[in-house]
């Protein structure tokens, strides 16, 4: 007998092995991931809303339900892609194509709990309590109660999938030891997530309150209870639940993307980054929270801030840097021949990634920015798109509008006045732009139009071979710089008008004549400390100094 159940157990292992290894090497990429992930979710929302005998509210709680599922299981894969790679010390690619195939028993808790409720159902969703109550039910396998939060179907979903982990641990290691600490680790991991509301209401609440202090209670307060977010309310505690928890995915999820593309390949993701431009990322952030504060100003009242309304402010800022290198990859998919004389750096001209891989990696920035923005608001989504048309239009042939000075900068305005449309709806009350005063749209208008092109020095030798006609193609460096910088001060003395803040206009005549020397100053090729990269930062510094002057005089 004991024979029998030794054999029996070594074919099994080498049945799992090799079940595992071809799972390892099945050839899964990123949109096959997504695509798979998404068809799993699409199946699992299917089914709930079909078991509820299609009782849904609404069209928007139908579509943050979605959204929150789809966030969830992104974050959860990658969550334990990470923890299978770095503990088994796999390479990231074989871990994720394991649990490919491991992420299918999410189709099932619906069903389980359906058959158990005899047709009811339970309401899936998380386990709240507070930190010593968590204690506790991390060593109960969630604790009682298990026709609410964590269901039993999820539970039986959270064996399943801890059984399947410490069997791939044991086949990969061939230790019972790591196996067993392995299998703790992923129970942990489930753990976490599942409590996740939890975890977010001590941290939020515990400085203030105390972290042994934080109860039940207080999560439930925190997540369970209808959302009022700067003029918009969600008034359904399942749609306030999914819309705090996304918000938070949108933050957290990015992270995790980082470390993970870290791990897999170093260099790439350095690069990046690197390719992210800095600069241009505090310039919209500037505008989003510029449309914000003349929303508060111009067209209602300064909202009670929240914590809820801080996670918006940044996903609402996440949303913008999403739209932000959607555009940057439409310019280097069709700036190759630019960049290979001024940026040799960018992963493009370093063969990094494929025209199709950097495609991919535009559109799905180009979805994650309005997924974003929709949870903040929905108006601001659509100028989202709107920027996403102009920088399209700018960029791309047949009109490739960045070829042809001030059409180019024009374009460019328009679409940096559209994120300033974005941040203001996020905070209007009445939620359109009819009070967004036709004095400070022109001044907008004029001040990018003039300023914009400062970009352009970098980049005067790649646009001069591929024929794209900016200001120092046209005029040189020399004339260009005074031609910008005067229309840099000129904004500046502009802006008093459109404020119709008199006392401003000493502030604006220094300002603007500084940024005027900033400019000039480097029309010496080689003699000047700020460099063609560093005057776009000089700039912003000049602008930003500014702006809290105005906000100075005015609070005043």
């Amino acid at each position: 007998m004991i024979v029998f159940l030794s054999k029996t157990f070594n074919f099994f292992l080498r049945q799992s092995k090799k079940t595992f290894s071809a799972m390892e090497e099945s050839s899964i990429t990123f949109s096959l991931w997504i695509g798979t992930l998404f068809g799993l979710v699409v199946v699992r929302v299917c089914l709930e809303i079909w078991l509820a005998k299609f009782d849904v509210p609404s069209a928007y709680f139908l579509y943050i339900e979605f959204l929150h599922t789809f966030l969830f299981f992104i974050f959860s894969f990658i969550i334990f892609a990470l923890l299978f790679s770095w503990y088994l010390k796999k390479p990231i690619r074989q871990s994720a194509s394991v649990l490919v195939f491991g992420f299918t028993i999410i189709l099932f808790p619906p069903i389980i709990d359906f058959i158990i409720s005899n047709g009811q159902g339970f309401w899936s969703f998380y386990k709240i309590d507070g930190l010593i109550g968590l204690v506790g039910r991390y060593f109960t396998f969630f604790g009682d109660a298990p026709h609410i939060g964590i269901t039993y179907g999820v539970r039986f979903e959270v064996a399943i999938a801890t059984a399947f982990s410490a069997l791939y641990a044991f086949v990969s290691t061939r230790s019972i030891r790591k196996s067993l600490i392995f299998t703790v680790l992923v129970y942990t991991a489930f753990f976490l997530l599942g409590t996740f509301p939890s975890w977010i209401t001590i941290f939020s609440e515990g400085f203030s309150k105390g972290f042994f202090s934080v109860t039940a209670t207080d999560v439930a307060q925190q997540f369970l209870t209808p959302l009022r977010l700067f003029f918009f309310e969600s008034k359904s505690i399942g749609s306030s639940l999914g819309l705090r928890i996304s918000m938070l995915l949108v933050i957290f999820i990015p992270v995790i993307v980082i470390i993970a593309s870290y791990q897999k390949d170093r260099i790439l993701t350095l690069s990046l980054i690197k390719n992210a431009r800095f600069p241009q990322l505090i310039y919209h952030a500037g505008l989003l929270l510029f449309g914000m504060c003349a929303a508060m100003y111009f067209a209602g009242k300064t909202p009670e801030i929240s914590f809820f309304e801080i996670i918006a402010t940044i996903v609402a800022i996440e949303s913008v840097f999403f739209s932000w290198f959607a555009s940057v990859i439409s310019n280097d998919l069709f700036d190759k021949h630019i960049d290979s004389i001024s940026n040799i750096d960018r992963p493009l001209i370093q063969d990094m990634l494929s025209d199709k891989e950097y495609t991919l990696l535009g559109w799905t920035f180009f979805i994650s920015s309005l997924v974003a923005m929709s949870l903040v608001s929905f108006k601001s989504a659509l100028f989202l798109m709107v920027y996403q048309a102009l920088a399209w239009i700018y960029n791309v042939p047949p009109l490739r509008f960045k070829r042809f000075p001030v059409i180019a900068s024009f374009t460019a305005a328009l679409a940096s006045i559209t994120i300033v449309f974005s941040g203001y709806l996020i905070l209007a009350e009445l939620k359109d732009i009819a009070f967004f005063p036709v004095r400070l749209i022109i001044l907008l208008i004029v001040g990018y139009t003039f300023s914009l092109p400062i970009k352009d020095f970098k980049d005067e030798d790649g646009d001069r071979a591929d024929r794209v006609y900016t200001l120092p193609v046209l005029l040189g460096s020399h004339h260009a710089r005074i031609v910008i910088g005067c229309g840099i001060f000129f904004s500046y003395l502009l802006s008093v008008w459109a404020l119709n803040e008199v006392a401003l206009w000493k502030w604006a005549f220094l300002f603007g004549a500084i940024s005027l020397w900033i400019v000039l100053t480097n029309c010496r090729i080689g003699t000047s400390s700020i460099s063609n990269r560093n005057l776009l930062w000089a700039e912003i510094v000049c602008i930003n100094l500014y702006t809290a002057t105005i906000l100075w005089e005015i609070l005043a």
